[in-house]
């Protein structure tokens, strides 16, 4: 066969988006929030407006969970609060000074 001159990288990890921003991974994730929301109001024993107002906050929590963050796009948001808590307090990790320095000189 011959090589097109198409190059299939073998490694290659790509997430496949709706509407060009949520991938299935979110969308599972909001469901499990907007589930959880009705869970708690049942726990709660709300109805009507109550009822309505947990779980409007579980799905607005749900979308802020899987938000980006601009300091790093790559990951949602729950992945970098998970981070943080499994992240070292104990040991020390010094700033490389000259990186910050170059960017207040611009």
């Amino acid at each position: 066969m011959a090589n097109n001159g198409y190059v299939i990288p073998k490694d290659m990890k790509a997430d496949i988006l709706i509407k060009g921003r949520l991938s299935i991974k979110d969308i599972g994730i909001i469901v499990v929030f907007l589930v959880l929301g009705f869970v708690v109001s049942n726990f709660v024993h709300a109805t009507g407006l109550l009822k309505a107002i947990i779980v409007i906050v579980h799905l607005l929590i749900g979308f802020i969970a899987t938000a980006k963050p601009k300091g790093n796009p790559d990951k949602s948001m729950y992945l970098v609060v998970l981070s943080m808590f499994k992240m070292d307090r104990q040991g020390y990790r010094s700033l490389d000074h000259s990186r910050y320095n170059q960017k207040e000189m611009k």
